[in-house]
């Protein structure tokens, strides 16, 4: 059953990949404030000022991956699941 989520969470863990033929990116789990965790990548943010512990907020967007916003570094987006499309949150962080 799906549920509405706040959308806010906390780095659980994350991995910074500095080489690739994209430019730097980070990914890693985030624990949601309701208690799922999920995969995640960060997006919006000083890839090197992230911190376990950091709080973000999921975001949606395409294409469907989940992305994490910091709420340092950006204005807080409201998150909702999408019940009818079945797509999974994406999350972005700051």
């Amino acid at each position: 059953m799906w549920e509405e989520s706040s959308g806010e969470a906390e780095i659980y863990t994350f991995s910074l990949m500095r080489k690739s033929a994209t430019g730097p990116y980070a990914i890693g789990y985030v624990t949601l404030k309701e208690g799922p965790s999920l995969l995640t990548n960060f997006v919006d943010c000083d890839m090197d000022g992230l911190k376990i512990g950091q709080k973000v907020k999921v975001v949606f967007s395409q294409p469907t991956a989940p992305r994490c916003r910091s709420l340092r570094r950006c204005e807080v987006a409201h998150a909702r699941r999408n019940i009818q499309s079945g797509h999974p949150a994406q999350a972005g962080i700051q």
